[in-house]
């Protein structure tokens, strides 16, 4: 099995994301997924990037809330059939439905019934349960987790909640990223890179979705689609230009893989590489995610 990268563009509704750099800007053969209220509405911008071609695959979060429950049977009702029609109007891209983004302390079985609800509304759908940091989970339904909490072993990932700009790997804190999707690769069907803009912040300052307002720039949206290609160990096999000397990244050297976005666009040194380290030099390489 090849494991397949998405674009977690949860805050895909508000009004300040603009949909046609968005297409222009995303990475082919790839998966979207999408929260279906929490910031608006974005079917009409979900059904674009559709009709585009490059979309391989949908996943929608129905629902999340603050308290981390699971949604009510009427909202459900209301809700999934919804997205049984996309998957109608796009026969050869697969919708994969969860009801619940990261509930919490749930029954297992009021989650059966909320999942055996929307399967009933999404036949054209598969229905799959998005589990919180206790992992209540029911028999039947493939499991979606998110960042450092997912076991290996989960058919979907996301790095939702864990920047993936500044993600480390909790299995080595030496290691980012490019290390947890490695670890993963062997077992999941897909991943989602995730980062705080995605989401309408530079950072989980504030959980009202009203509050935010930080849309992701086109030059952030195409650095997180890089994680997918960077290598777990990013000076291995590197060619240098001339005339840089080669020289290993060792520790406790950090290294960063892009620069966060804090002040918008008219600041010129942003999205710009950055190394920081404790040692004294003349110079510093700085390596692409290619290599």
């Amino acid at each position: 099995m090849t494991m397949q990268f998405g674009l977690d563009f949860l805050g895909l509704a508000d009004n300040d994301w603009k949909i046609k750099p968005t297409i222009k800007n995303f990475p082919p053969g790839w998966w979207l997924g999408v929260f279906a209220r929490v910031f608006g509405d974005p079917m009409p911008k979900v059904r674009k990037l559709l009709e585009s071609g490059k979309v391989v695959g949908l996943r929608v979060q129905l629902d999340y809330n603050k308290g981390k429950t699971l949604p009510l049977p009427a909202f459900i009702r209301s809700e999934a059939p919804r997205w049984n029609q996309v998957a109608i109007d796009f026969p050869n891209i697969p919708v994969v439905v969860s009801p619940s983004c990261e509930y919490t302390n749930e029954p297992a079985a009021e989650l059966k019934g909320i999942l055996e609800l929307t399967a009933s509304l999404c036949p054209n759908c598969q229905v799959i349960q998005s589990p919180g940091k206790d992992r209540v989970t029911v028999p039947g339904y493939e499991i979606e987790e998110h960042g450092n909490r997912a076991k290996t072993g989960s058919q979907f990932l996301s790095t939702d909640g864990e920047n993936v700009y500044d993600m480390c790997d909790k299995m080595d804190l030496n290691k980012g990223a490019a290390d947890w999707i490695e670890r993963h690769r062997a077992t999941a069907k897909v991943c989602f890179l995730w980062g705080a803009r995605f989401n309408l912040i530079e950072a989980h300052n504030t959980l009202n979705p009203k509050a935010r307002f930080a849309a992701p720039e086109m030059k952030y949206i195409t650095g997180v689609a890089a994680h997918a290609f960077v290598k777990a160990n990013p000076m291995e096999g590197c060619s240098v230009v001339p005339p840089f000397q080669y020289q290993p990244m060792k520790k406790p050297r950090l290294y960063k893989t892009f620069a966060e976005d804090q002040q918008g666009p008219q600041d010129g040194r942003e999205n710009n590489p950055m190394i920081m380290t404790p040692f004294k030099g003349d110079f510093v390489d700085i390596v692409t995610w290619d290599n």
